[in-house]
């Protein structure tokens, strides 16, 4: 996120005196608000990988075209590519981000398909089975893994 720039730009000032309109006003807030959201998400370390693709499902949804539609407002060209350049970065950002979580996703699932609860009808916590093949990969001596980091990829200790 070094590249991404902290706020969406502000708009620029009127040319001639004259005020922008309301709607670009509203088409900038939108854009600020969409722009905001999605870089809080960003510095967020629990973004999930589907809140994290609608945001950027967005981003090509609604805000490119509300820039297009500012765009014919007449708004300097300037401030325009800087505003579709921040969007572009954030929107890279934010597909890296989404294909991380995807990738953590999948580690903590591989957890649950090699350690099975199994309840004794006893009293306390129920029995734990790991998948001998598995453990018997996982230990071998070219794997250099000690049981703690072993117990810890397990989800158990």
């Amino acid at each position: 996120m070094p590249g991404l720039l902290a706020h969406f730009p502000d708009l620029p000032e009127a040319l001639d005196n004259i005020q922008w309109s309301h709607e670009v006003h509203a088409a900038h807030q939108i854009l600020t608000d969409g722009y905001q959201s999605a870089h809080l998400l960003l510095r967020r370390e629990d973004g999930d990988a589907m809140r994290l693709r609608h945001h950027s499902q967005r981003i090509t949804s609604n805000l490119v075209h509300l820039l297009e539609a500012l765009e014919q407002e007449g708004l300097p060209i300037d401030w325009i590519v800087c505003c579709a350049h921040a969007l572009a970065g954030l929107k890279v950002e934010l597909e890296s981000a989404a294909v991380g979580a995807e990738q953590d996703d999948t580690a903590h699932s591989e957890k649950k398909t090699y350690v099975t609860e199994v309840y004794t009808g006893c009293r306390g916590q129920p029995r734990k089975d790991i998948n001998l093949v598995w453990l018997n990969e996982a230990t071998k001596g070219n794997r250099r893994l000690n049981m703690k980091t072993l117990a810890d990829l397990l989800g158990i200790h």
